[in-house]
């Protein structure tokens, strides 16, 4: 008897110990086994979610394929329904009794025609008080009523023009064009603010993409040319005073800053670059699409070199390139290192590795390759969960150093993921549901978190969603920690904030009311059918009224998403019409607007017909024809070579030939 207690205490103790051991290191975040321990480590295999023919409100049928304690998230009430009066509707989604109407009177509210119609409310909000307050300037300070400078490019108005037209507000896109058409002149701005060096990046994917958008949307109308040429021309002029990025070398990466009157970058001597990747790697869809209006294939040249340049760097591991980069320029090398990041500074990159495939029509095979090698670098070392999905768990996409992920990879051990979750890390939900609609799957079978690219989408956007519903003001706060309870939550967390999935940072507890998670719960309406989705946008823009919305117009920052009654900031960011409303937009329109499978959207939402669709074909006829005399390439992108090509394409758009000789030599 004394031997086999003796042996049985030994036993308890040992898995006394392993249990302890586990719970200590995942609830500290942060260790996650290599891929071929996840299957011991975690429990409860996620089953494949095949796609489901659409559905509405009144034929709404919870999916098997997930453990029912997912459903948690969605019935479940929260701090957002507790202290904000927000609440999920319960499936069946026809019974009248499983919604609650809120303070605000529309948790009931089903129709995708009336929620349509509430948006298109607030973008006129939006612009209305932009236009009362900050006409001309870059954004608006709703508190104040006055204008904030940044960027010297009317940022709002060419951020804004494709959303306004996507909410028929005609008359003010009307002012808008004929304010770009008599009023706007980029130098004489600059000048006049006495700027001298703006971000590449920020004026790539706002000031250009935007009006190239807005050419887009109006190219197909025979009685808006004349509009649609204006927002040419401004596109045209912003993108080739931007070619002045790869001035030190027209095959490597883009300077992050430029002079825009000057027409030169802001690196006065010869030696090392540093920056990042998304900064870096997200302008190959715009100057794609700025090569194709104007007929000239040299101008994209440099942006697709950039793309694959960075995903054939040094450093990359596992297809995870790290975000931060370096170039000596002597001999071109790029060296990478630091964190892997799908958030802040490195996201956007690996959002056009799958974007510029689909935008070159599918042929360039290295970037497929590149994004399916990077979404199963995600699958290996940056998924996370806070306990099981059997246990409602919630998955996320955390960070990690580079160094190791590459010694993890080499040697098959344990490394440590930081369980920091960006808001803006929660693109990746959509980016994988648009891979979904185009045939792309990504997982490739031989562990767990193998799951088809649809399944892993959902499971990653019941996380972001999360971010909303476990927070009193039902707003996303810009960055959580999430925490591993390997026994599951507790029912007296569920309504506390956080819900037990996460706890706040010392910063980034605000909200600048972000596109990401609306963004995704588009493109995964669009790729499943599930109403949900849609009752989960509605839900998030009840929380954009009641606590960002402004009596006297506008919406502004909220400084801190924990507290009731709110306090804001004096901002409205560009995005905020640009981006989260145009989702927002789309994810109750029908979906014959802009369809996945036709146009593809850049970072900042701005759309561009696929090559060969049916749109892309009828507007045509509005491209310009390039000079056949200049080599920009040649001239390593000369302030004097581009000033030819800016006036060479003026000679073509007598809209702007008022103003020929307003730019900089």
């Amino acid at each position: 008897m004394n031997l086999q207690w003796v042996v049985c205490s030994l036993v308890l103790s040992v898995c006394l110990f392993t249990y302890v051991w586990f719970s200590a290191r995942y609830a500290t975040g942060a260790d996650i086994a290599p891929a071929s321990q996840m299957t011991q480590l975690r429990a409860g295999a996620i089953a494949a979610v095949p796609r489901r023919p659409r559905e509405d409100a009144t034929t709404y049928q919870k999916s098997e394929s997930f453990p029912v304690s997912l459903e948690r998230i969605s019935a479940g009430r929260g701090a957002r329904c507790e202290q904000s009066g927000i609440c999920d509707r319960a499936p069946p989604l026809d019974d009248p009794q499983n919604c609650q109407p809120g303070p605000d009177g529309l948790g009931c509210l089903v129709a995708a025609e009336a929620r349509l119609a509430a948006v298109k409310k607030a973008v006129s909000w939006s612009w209305g008080a932009y236009e009362r307050c900050a006409w001309g300037h870059d954004e608006l300070q709703p508190l104040s009523c006055s204008s904030r400078e940044w960027m010297g490019a009317a940022c709002t108005i060419l951020d804004s023009l494709d959303t306004l037209l996507l909410a028929d507000m005609h008359q003010e896109v009307a002012r808008a064009i004929k304010w770009l058409h008599s009023d706007y002149d980029l130098s004489k701005q600059h000048r006049s603010l006495g700027l001298h060096g703006v971000s590449f990046f920020e004026t790539t994917i706002r000031a250009l993409g935007g009006p190239l958008a807005a050419h887009a949307l109006l190219a197909a109308d025979e009685s808006r040319q004349h509009e649609a040429r204006t927002a040419l021309a401004v596109a045209v002029d912003v993108g080739i005073r931007l070619l002045s990025a790869w001035q030190r070398d027209a095959d490597g990466l883009p300077a992050p800053q430029v002079n825009l009157v000057a027409l030169t970058d802001e690196y006065g001597v010869r030696g090392s670059q540093g920056g990042n990747i998304a900064e870096a790697g997200t302008c190959a869809l715009e100057f794609t699409q700025l090569s194709r209006v104007t007929g000239w294939a040299e101008v994209a040249k440099p942006a697709e070199s950039a793309l694959r340049a960075i995903a054939a760097a040094p450093g990359t591991v596992s297809g995870l390139t790290p975000a931060q980069f370096s170039v000596n320029h002597t001999d071109g090398t790029i060296y990478t290192a630091g964190l892997i990041s799908f958030g802040a500074y490195g996201d956007s990159y690996f959002e056009y590795l799958l974007k510029q495939y689909l935008f070159t029509g599918k042929t360039d095979q290295a970037l497929l390759d590149a994004y399916k090698a990077a979404m199963h670098g995600v699958r290996l070392w940056l998924l996370g969960e806070t306990s099981a999905a059997s246990l409602g768990g919630l998955m996320y996409v955390g960070l990690s150093d580079s160094q190791a992920v590459g010694a993890a990879a080499a040697s098959q051990r344990a490394f440590k993921l930081s369980t920091t979750v960006e808001h803006l890390a929660c693109f990746m939900p959509g980016l994988l549901a648009l891979g979904h609609i185009h045939g792309i799957e990504t997982g490739r079978g031989e562990f767990e978190h193998s799951l088809p690219d649809l399944a892993l989408a959902e499971r990653l956007m019941s996380g972001c969603y999360a971010m909303y519903t476990m927070v009193p003001t039902g707003l996303s706060p810009d960055s959580v920690d999430f925490v591993w309870r390997p026994a599951g939550m507790q029912t007296a967390q569920q309504n506390e904030t956080g819900g037990g999935h996460f706890t706040f940072r010392t910063s980034g507890t605000d909200s600048v009311l972000r596109p990401e998670t609306v963004e995704s719960l588009f493109v995964l309406w669009r790729a499943t059918g599930k109403q949900k989705y849609r009752d989960w946008g509605w839900n998030i823009f009840r929380a954009f009224e009641m606590h960002a919305r402004l009596a006297g117009g506008g919406y502004a920052t909220v400084a801190d998403v924990r507290e009731l009654p709110t306090q804001h900031t004096d901002h409205m960011e560009s995005f905020f019409i640009a981006e989260t409303l145009k989702y927002l937009l789309l994810l109750f329109s029908d979906e014959s607007v802009l369809p996945l499978d036709e146009w593809v959207f850049n970072t900042e939402a701005h759309p561009f017909p696929l090559p060969g669709s049916g749109h892309e074909m009828e507007m045509r006829s509005t491209y310009l024809r390039a000079p056949t005399d200049l080599d920009l390439r040649a001239q390593r992108h000369s302030p004097v070579a581009l000033q030819q090509a800016i006036d060479h394409f003026k000679a073509q758009l007598p809209t702007q030939k008022a103003r020929a000789g307003s730019a900089a030599g």
